[in-house]
């Protein structure tokens, strides 16, 4: 993120840690099958068991794979930035959102959060409310409420 002359950073954040959570599952799940279907197939003990198994195997991988990147690429692609002058969120790779808004535009912020995003993740959805009403929705921000904190102390000082 490029800053003017005249501008510091402040705070940044990025997504919380909790969009991981349905991939390492899927991922847990498919070495749990891929292991039923190893056990299957040297009970059966064929070597056409044996061969399924094994291109079974490399699609499980593969779904694997591709299930974890999607939140690493948002959550190392996410940029949720406080500096003297304004904020800027962006976030995505091939089809990018990107917010900006002047310190000066900002009415409110807001933080919802579960109590589980509270108590295990610090995260929570932002909403961001602009001058003339326009609302912004963040939501999964990691250290939600210390980004809340760090704005507020910004446009309070």
């Amino acid at each position: 993120m490029q800053l003017t002359a005249d501008e510091k950073l402040i705070y940044s954040t990025r997504f919380s840690g909790r969009i991981f959570i349905k991939p390492v599952v899927v991922v847990l799940m498919l070495i749990l099958i891929s292991l039923l279907a190893g056990a299957i197939a040297s009970a059966i003990n064929t070597s056409e068991a044996s061969t399924t198994v094994h291109y079974l195997r490399w699609v499980l991988i593969l779904i694997g794979i591709i299930s974890i990147m999607k939140p690493i690429i948002k959550y190392y692609m996410s940029h949720f930035v406080i500096t003297t002058k304004r904020i800027v969120i962006k976030h995505g790779l091939l089809a990018r959102r990107s917010y900006e808004m002047m310190l000066t535009k900002i009415e409110s912020i807001n933080v919802n959060q579960s109590l589980w995003d509270r108590l295990l993740w610090g995260s929570g959805t932002l909403v961001i409310t602009g001058t003339g009403g326009s609302k912004e929705v963040f939501p999964e921000v990691g250290k939600a409420i210390t980004f809340q904190k760090k704005l507020n102390e910004v446009l309070h000082v």
